[in-house]
């Protein structure tokens, strides 16, 4: 059973499936008589699975990975649940008391900030832009690339551009210092993230009220964050303290006034990697998720 694991709790045994609902589930959940069946990245559920788990007595809990806007296959495993969490804010249920607002977390053994002394890079631009959803990442990313900073300072991408027409716009001038880097592992992407003084995350298009992950890694890995504005982000990290945003007519300036002013950075970067690792590692979403169902 690819991507399941059993995860024991107080008074509880807590089956975790991820990525297996076109699977065969109920001998796999027969053979370890769970108490409460999670299914994380869960979609089009198979139909034997669908009698089967209606039939069980065995309670549902799901956590969807994306908006409802870009993967509306996720329904198929909410539609079953006996409570649900939802990574997109704006995708909750209205008045429905077992459906909660929760982002993902990050994996703390992979973004942490064991490299911070060895700063490399100046300006770090991550995230892909290869799709319609990030159009807005992509007008900040060529906005960066314009500016005077390519020159000046150390920049690095990290991003897939795919296959569009207006891709020549990023292959990268010699005379600028982007490093432009197409897909790294996870672990490499972090410690890019470390060494970096400002890591600039700009979120998808489409969705409602998501966060995507990096939202909180890039505090784990101690770096500074400079995010889109936004009227929720503040609901899971303090603007200020954890992160700095910029509005549309001032990016490059937020930029300048981060690399100007060292103690405000750095200070961002300390208090968001406390923040981060006290309240918002994956171990710590589940931990939240075990103390909402009081289990």
């Amino acid at each position: 059973m690819t991507g399941s694991a059993i995860l024991s709790v107080p008074n509880s045994q807590l089956l975790i499936l991820t990525e297996c609902c076109g699977k065969l589930l109920f001998p796999f959940i027969a053979a370890n008589k769970p108490s409460l069946l999670l299914i994380l990245k869960g979609s089009l559920v198979d139909k034997d699975n669908i009698q089967h788990l209606k039939n069980s007595s065995i309670p549902i809990v799901t956590w969807t990975y994306d908006s409802l806007e870009r993967w509306p296959d996720q329904k198929s495993a909410l539609e079953l649940a006996d409570y649900s969490f939802y990574v997109d804010g704006g995708d909750l249920p209205p008045g429905d008391k077992r459906a909660h607002w929760l982002p993902l977390g990050y994996d703390e053994s992979i973004f942490s900030n064991q490299n911070i002394s060895a700063i490399d890079c100046d300006i770090l631009f991550v995230g892909s832009i290869k799709n319609l959803m990030y159009d807005r990442r992509r007008f900040f990313l060529r906005e960066l690339v314009a500016s005077r900073f390519a020159i000046e300072q150390k920049v690095t991408f990290i991003g897939t551009t795919g296959s569009r027409l207006n891709d020549w716009a990023f292959r990268f001038s010699s005379r600028s210092n982007i490093l432009w880097k197409n897909r790294v592992p996870i672990a490499e992407l972090a410690g890019h993230v470390s060494r970096a003084k400002i890591c600039i995350n700009i979120h998808q298009d489409d969705g409602l009220q998501s966060i995507n992950p990096m939202f909180f890694a890039i505090g784990g890995a101690g770096s500074c964050q400079l995010a889109e504005k936004s009227t929720y982000f503040a609901q899971w990290l303090k603007l200020g303290s954890d992160y700095e945003e910029f509005e549309d007519s001032n990016f490059l300036e937020s930029i300048e006034k981060l690399l100007k002013d060292d103690e405000y950075r750095l200070h961002i970067a300390k208090t968001g990697q406390i923040t981060v690792s006290t309240h918002h590692t994956m171990t710590r979403r589940v931990e939240n998720i075990i103390k909402t169902l009081g289990i």
